[in-house]
């Protein structure tokens, strides 16, 4: 939670940072003590930060895509005014992902045909093993086109 609210200082006063999507080795009730531990499963998890000024919100959206340790963060607006990122004009769907991939190598395999914008990909809730798909936003449609190319190419042993 500290390394959230240092990563949102520069944006305005940070009120609260809420962790959450991150899977344990042992399910319990509270996992807080497995956090603290460093038992989890993934190094990655979803954030909700909490500004005091509603205008912070927009210096925060511009960090979306930076890397923190390795892995690019997307940043989104919750609440009431969301405007959803999602474009499908600009996104790809993946299939036949094995269910060990990571958001980072889809990235970067997908990055070589055109500028990726962010990947979600979906996993079960409780383990967060993948569930063989996913999602490829890229910034123009350039990238669309070149990645549907893609369409039967091997990633991490699997055709897509």
């Amino acid at each position: 939670k500290r390394q959230g609210k240092a990563l949102f200082a520069h944006c305005g006063t940070v009120e609260s940072v809420r962790l959450r999507s991150i899977p344990v080795q042992a399910e319990s009730e509270d996992k807080r003590p497995s956090i603290a531990k460093g038992v989890v499963i993934r190094e990655t998890c979803n954030a909700y930060v909490v500004f005091e000024d509603p205008q912070s919100v927009s210096k925060a959206l511009a960090s979306s895509g930076t890397q923190v340790k390795g892995n690019h963060i997307r940043v989104d607006r919750t609440g009431g005014d969301a405007k959803s990122n999602f474009n499908p004009r600009l996104t790809v769907f993946v299939g036949n992902l094995a269910f060990t991939a990571e958001e980072e190598a889809v990235r970067r395999y997908f990055n070589q045909v055109g500028k990726v914008t962010s990947v979600r990909l979906i996993r079960d809730k409780l383990s967060a093993v993948g569930k063989g798909f996913g999602y490829v936003l890229y910034a123009d449609t350039d990238g669309v086109q070149a990645a549907v190319k893609l369409h039967d190419q091997k990633f991490q042993g699997r055709k897509l």
